[in-house]
C-alpha cells in the first residue's frame, strides 16, 4: 500500500526596507534558487515546494511542502537575503497541516500600518 504524501503549509512574511514588487513566479524562483544552493537538485526535489498564495501588498503568503521537509524549507527561506537588490528577511510565522487553517491564520494577521515622517511627529 502506497502511503499518501502529507503536506505542511508555511505562512511567511517578507520584511524589507522598501516594498518589493514581486509576483508569484519571481518569488518561487528565489525560493527554488535558495533550495538548490543549499541542498542540490535531489534535495530540492524532495521538498515538493509549491507557492499557494502570495499577497504583494502585505508581502505575505503560503508555501506548501512535504511534511518531512519543513526544516529544510525553513533553512532555505532563511538564506534568502536579497531580492531585487534590496536586503530582505523571510520570516516564517506559522506552520500548519491544512490549507484551510493556513488561510485562516493568514487572514487573521494584523494589517501593516504605513507610518511616514509626517505622522510620526505631532503638529504643535
Amino acid at each position: 500500500m502506497v502511503k499518501n504524501r502529507r503536506n505542511r503549509y508555511l505562512i511567511f512574511e517578507i520584511h524589507s526596507p522598501q516594498k518589493i514588487e514581486l509576483n508569484k513566479l519571481k518569488l518561487l524562483k528565489h525560493i527554488f534558487d535558495a533550495t538548490l544552493r543549499l541542498f542540490g537538485e535531489v534535495g530540492a526535489a524532495s521538498i515538493h515546494i509549491n507557492l499557494i498564495d502570495y499577497n504583494n501588498d502585505f508581502q505575505r503568503g503560503i508555501i506548501r511542502c512535504n511534511h518531512r521537509a519543513v526544516v529544510k524549507l525553513r533553512a532555505a527561506l532563511a538564506i534568502i537575503d536579497e531580492i531585487g537588490g534590496l536586503p530582505v528577511i523571510v520570516h516564517v510565522i506559522k506552520v500548519t497541516g491544512t490549507l484551510k487553517k493556513a488561510r485562516e491564520i493568514l487572514n487573521s494577521l494584523p494589517r501593516p500600518v504605513d507610518v511616514g515622517d509626517e505622522e510620526a511627529v505631532p503638529d504643535a
